[in-house]
């Protein structure tokens, strides 16, 4: 499967973007700033985005493998 690239601009912009598109953070949000892990996840994400990151431009692109699977019931 090829992996799909998505550009980003600098700075905060990568992380929000990852942050505010993926459900299981989005739901998990209020917990994680309730128990002060919020900061953490963000420093990661910062992370993330700087190691597998390719500077683009004035941007960077960002290459997300992902696997869609449907699954169905054994007949």
């Amino acid at each position: 499967m090829a992996p799909t690239s998505h550009g980003l601009r600098r700075g905060g912009g990568s992380r929000s973007l990852l942050i505010d598109t993926a459900g299981h953070v989005v739901v998990e949000r209020d917990r994680l700033v309730a128990q002060g892990r919020w900061a953490v996840l963000r420093a990661d994400l910062r992370s993330f985005v700087a190691d597998r990151g390719v500077t683009d431009g004035d941007g960077v692109r960002l290459g997300l493998d992902y696997l869609l699977v449907t699954a169905a019931p054994v007949a």
